[in-house]
């Protein structure tokens, strides 16, 4: 059937037959959904860019305000490194580690505040990305017990809240990756015919990073068999398109690795020409 869908790539609208592998025509990304199923990508960018807005403003005006003060009170010989901490020219940030998975079925991350305020009461919080909504805080940076994240993106957003004001002295920085993972079965785990029939049906569980219970959200594709003219397909939905319009016969999984969850990691294919 056709429908109208969108790409979360470049947030274009068209319509596809929903019986085949849908992908953009414009970046060709398979990253796409119904429109109108959702709030509309470029919308929920615009939200976010408003609120990005009025945070910088609130937290150059914030600094500004820090930095004035430590100017009335600060000594000629130490102004210069007390302005250097607080002004705006060498704003305070964090730094977000990649999210660890762990044997618990939720995530942790840990938090570096850079260029803090000397004497700020601080403390760290992780926030919803689109809206902005306070979900974890603490003293030291190091958050555990985050589940995974259910919005596009599978992100969240950190930064460094100073407990007087209760307001932001940094921009929130966003960290992706918290997708849906689980452990599976041994005896369970996709073979490698059964990821053949996937491949021969052209389904659609293959496309998008965390979709596919069975395939690690890293997982490598490694594809030999092109001529050196031929760029290598990045996706599965490269690969469909390269056999719809003829440039290869056909794909054949070669090999196949698991990580230590039962989970394809590494998949060799062999592909044939026309």
């Amino acid at each position: 059937m056709i429908k109208k869908f969108e790409c979360k790539n470049c947030n274009s609208q068209f319509e596809a037959d929903d019986q085949r592998t849908v992908a953009c025509p414009h970046c060709h990304s398979d990253n796409v959904e119904p429109a109108g199923r959702h709030i509309s990508a470029i919308a929920r960018k615009s939200i976010s860019a408003v609120i990005l807005v009025g945070l910088s403003c609130g937290i150059i005006l914030f600094l500004n305000s820090r930095c004035n003060t430590t100017e009335s009170i600060a000594e000629p010989d130490s102004l210069s490194s007390d302005k250097s901490e607080w002004c705006p020219s060498d704003p305070p940030t964090v730094n977000v580690s990649q999210p660890l998975f762990n044997d618990n079925g939720k995530y942790s991350v840990d938090v570096e505040g850079k260029n803090i305020p000397v004497g700020a009461d601080y403390y760290y919080v992780m926030l919803s990305h689109f809206d902005q909504k306070v979900l974890q805080k603490n003293k030291d940076g190091h958050f555990s017990d985050i589940p995974y994240c259910e919005e596009d993106g599978h992100s969240y957003d950190f930064a460094i809240m100073d407990r007087k004001a209760d307001t932001m002295i940094c921009l929130p920085v966003e960290q992706t990756g918290f997708v849906k993972q689980i452990i599976i079965d041994s005896s369970k785990k996709m073979t490698q015919d059964q990821l053949q029939k996937l491949i021969d049906t052209q389904d659609k569980s293959l496309n998008g990073v965390g979709e596919s219970d069975y395939l690690a959200p890293d997982y490598q594709m490694k594809v030999s068999g092109l001529p050196s003219d031929i760029e290598k397909p990045k996706s599965w939905t490269e690969l469909f398109e390269m056999i719809e319009f003829e440039i290869i016969k056909g794909a054949t999984v070669s090999q196949i690795d698991y990580d230590d969850k039962n989970r394809i990691k590494v998949i060799k294919i062999k592909v044939t020409m026309p």
